[in-house]
């Protein structure tokens, strides 16, 4: 394609009405957090794309209460217990060649996760229907097999984390896992955190550390209900970001970490951009080396109270 949209070319077309690509089917979307359906290779010569076949899933009618002139919409609503959308997923090159990915999708259904960096192979978290069980596979992009690198068991319920699996820049495996009654941030074999944080999310890794979003753990100090705080793991223990009570979260690149922070003595969010500071010294637990350089402005209505 060029720069002005000229030249485009269509990788992969639906065959048939209910047939979709590159799009999150409504369990994925609305129930798993997973709101796309296709990822670039680091190369960007190749994606990732999901073949979502809504034929199977019932129709419900949906009418607009506001709009009682209209009629009802016909939309696939796949209902507790009712047949799912049937979700493929293939390597498509710029170049037309197509190679569908292959797991066993009887048995796991669900595409919950999927992640591609130049750290390693694409990496797959697939689900059981009951969500008891998932794996997280390795993909050859050449032929489309798929290779088991772990697999998790619970007898009640398997939780879903933002930003996991994926590799680190040395190709070990990133998770968030219950051990040991925690839940930790493992990396390869490895839990990185124990008891006093409950681990929520991972936000960005880098060689030296991994950022995730955690609350306080039951043995913590200070239990500060409610609350989730920005932290940085690594093997020489963990440092927290963010200091004021509420709850946090950040995105990182290039050495600057942009911290949003919602407090209860403000109304809205606060964004404040900090850049990191000098390195840590070899065998030193990690410590604030940064500063804020800038709060982003809000420009948001005062509700002209504030709760209690």
């Amino acid at each position: 394609m060029g720069a002005g949209g000229e030249g485009d070319v269509a990788l992969a077309e639906p065959e048939s009405e209910g047939v979709s690509y590159g799009l999150a089917e409504f369990v994925a979307a609305e129930e798993m957090g997973r709101s796309r359906g296709f990822w670039w290779a680091p190369e960007s010569d190749r994606l990732l794309v999901a073949r979502v076949d809504d034929t199977p899933v019932e129709r419900w009618w949906i009418s607009d209460p506001s709009q009682p002139k209209r009629d009802p919409q016909h939309v696939p609503y796949p209902a507790a217990g009712t047949a799912n959308a049937d979700v493929r997923l293939f390597v498509l090159g710029l170049d037309g060649v197509r190679t569908e990915v292959v797991w066993d999708r009887a048995r796991y259904p669900y595409l919950a996760r999927v992640h591609w960096s130049a750290a390693g192979a694409p990496l797959l978290l697939v689900q059981a229907r009951d969500q008891r069980s998932q794996l997280y596979l390795a993909v050859d992009t050449a032929s489309g097999a798929t290779q088991m690198v772990h697999a998790d068991e619970d007898p009640i319920w398997l939780d879903l984390f933002p930003g996991v699996p994926c590799w680190s820049p040395s190709g070990q495996l990133v998770r968030i896992a219950d051990e040991g009654g925690a839940r930790v941030l493992a990396v390869g074999e490895r839990p990185l955190t124990g008891a006093a944080l409950h681990v929520r999310a991972v936000l960005d890794v880098t060689a030296d550390d991994v950022l995730v979003a955690a609350s306080a753990g039951e043995s913590a100090e200070r239990p500060e209900t409610g609350e989730v705080h920005v932290y940085r793991v690594n093997e020489l223990g963990v440092e927290r970001v963010s200091d004021e009570p509420g709850v946090h979260s950040a995105v990182r690149a290039g050495g600057v970490t942009v911290l949003v922070s919602a407090t209860p003595d403000r109304p809205g969010s606060r964004v404040r951009v900090l850049r990191e500071g000098g390195r840590r010294e070899a065998g030193a637990a990690p410590r604030g080396g940064r500063g804020t350089t800038g709060t982003v402005r809000s420009y948001a209505e005062d509700p002209g109270l504030s709760p209690a």
